[in-house]
């Protein structure tokens, strides 16, 4: 029962987001239905790439000042202002970009300026966050719309054509929730001073949950990075697909896991039974996400859907392996509201992401995800029990 009503508590409380989170799931999967299939030979490979490398570097030049924004604005639409000056830093920088664009019209501009559109995006999500949880939902969910959108309408074949997609909408959605919430304020030199002194206040408090946040991302998208940094392998569209797969997977189940890191960051204390009932609604949760993408990319192959170079166990491998990385991120966020050491929950992604790396070394491609998949629950048992242990004493 107590599974139950935990459902029951996140379709009330998260009813205008979950459908955001839903749409932007449905957008993922007509980009994996109607678009990725029909790109080019190898382009699939080279945009999941540049995506992930846009992901992780919009992540690691902010020097964790979006982590930190939240705490410092608390909800003040006054102290909103006083960080505009950031945000129109990014959108100076992301204009430069996308001319050197236009001139070299090459990949590597392009992978520059979705870098620099992620990190914007992050920056005024953190500005916004605790203005208005809407607002920040709407930057997180509806760029994925837009550009699912775009990229059908046009239907792109190429990775930089996906990329520039990505970035411009990306771009429009910041344009109009900033100038919604009204946080725009002429730069002043006052303004500069309390920027530079947040980035310094970042790197001396918020470095652990930076590299955290970097780990996880890493582990995330290992099969990515990995497979490019070896000379003897290559990254293939078969597993860039079952990345773009897992990825959609993962995006949909964390909402069950965010909505719970917001609940409990809230007690003064986690108890062993809220523990045990968060890892039963999340079993549960991943089990029912496990069956129906399983069942779904059957009906796809049977549809004849999928493209040529997808491989279905390989696919139902990434999907196992995704949804045991949701329960490793709600571990994670019971972990920290237990005031558990940050590097108890990062020395495990560190060795996740390091495993995943022996894993496309030394084991053949079909069970890539398979061992991860072994790796990952191993990993999320420790900070599992770990976490008990911190609670009882």
């Amino acid at each position: 029962m107590r599974i139950f009503d935990q459902l029951r508590e996140l379709f009330s409380e998260t009813r205008d987001g979950l459908k955001l989170k839903l749409a932007s799931f449905l957008a993922r999967a007509l980009l994996l239905v109607a678009v990725l299939p029909n790109m080019l030979p190898g382009e699939l490979a080279n945009y999941m790439f540049a995506a992930t490398v846009g992901l992780i570097g919009g992540r690691a030049i902010l020097l964790g000042v979006d982590l930190e924004l939240p705490l410092s604005i608390s909800g003040l639409i006054e102290k909103a202002r006083k960080f505009s000056l950031g945000i129109l830093l990014c959108w100076l920088l992301i204009l430069i970009a996308f001319i050197v664009f236009l001139i070299r019209k090459d990949i590597n501009s392009a992978i520059l300026l979705l870098v620099l559109t992620i990190a914007s995006n992050q920056f005024l999500a953190g500005t916004v966050r605790t203005l208005s949880p809407s607002s920040f939902e709407r930057l997180i969910n509806i760029p994925m719309l837009i550009f699912a959108g775009a990229a059908l309408i046009l239907q792109s074949k190429t990775a930089t054509e996906l990329l520039i997609l990505r970035a411009l909408a990306g771009c429009v959605v910041q344009l109009i929730v900033a100038f919604q919430q009204q946080i725009l304020a002429a730069p002043s030199t006052n303004n500069f001073k309390i920027l530079i002194s947040e980035i310094i206040k970042s790197l001396q408090s918020s470095w652990s949950k930076l590299l955290g946040s970097l780990s996880l991302r890493g582990a995330l998208r290992g099969f990515i990075l990995w497979p490019r940094s070896f000379e003897s392998s290559n990254l293939s569209d078969t597993i860039a697909f079952a990345v773009a797969i897992g990825d959609a997977i993962y995006q949909l189940g964390m909402v069950f896991a965010n909505r719970r890191y917001s609940i409990m960051a809230k007690q003064p204390n986690i108890k062993i039974e809220d523990l045990i009932s968060n890892l039963q609604t999340g079993l549960a949760l991943n089990l029912i996400m496990v069956i129906l993408g399983i069942t779904s990319v059957y009906a796809l192959d049977q549809g004849s859907l999928l493209p040529n170079y997808s491989n279905i166990s390989v696919i139902n491998q990434s999907i196992l392996f995704y949804s045991i990385m949701c329960l490793f991120s709600l571990m994670q966020f019971v972990s920290w509201v237990s005031y558990i050491n940050n590097w108890v929950t990062i020395f495990p992604q560190l060795f996740l992401l390091i495993a995943i790396g022996i894993i496309c070394a030394l084991s053949p491609l079909k069970i890539w995800f398979g061992l991860a998949s072994i790796v990952a629950f191993a990993v999320t048992f420790c900070l599992f029990t770990l976490t008990m242990r911190k609670i009882k004493s």
